[in-house]
């Protein structure tokens, strides 16, 4: 579940860069070019939602084969619940570090 966590707030941080990234050029650019733009930007946001739905994925199999094998700890509900929790406290000390 922590691996969940981290993923998710490093796809998070990875498309605000990015999504700054290519705001920068729009504002700047001239009118004319402003639409060149978007060439780029319609080859890596399907490379990059790919990129995390396999990641997603792996992990849900990872999980799944965790279950299987009988190696999941405790009462699930009580471990996401901490876990999300802490995930949660992390993700708040994340966000005040950058402002």
């Amino acid at each position: 579940m922590a691996l969940k966590c981290s993923f998710g707030v490093r796809i998070a941080l990875v498309f605000r860069v990015l999504a700054a990234v290519f705001t920068a050029p729009l504002v700047a650019l001239p009118d004319k070019h402003r639409l060149l733009l978007c060439i780029p930007y319609s080859v890596l946001e399907p490379l990059g939602i790919g990129w995390d739905n396999k990641g997603q994925h792996g992990m849900r199999q990872q999980e799944s084969q965790d279950r299987h094998a009988g190696n999941a700890s405790g009462d699930p509900v009580r471990v996401h619940c901490v876990l999300s929790d802490i995930c949660a406290r992390r993700f708040a000390e994340c966000q005040e570090s950058f402002v």
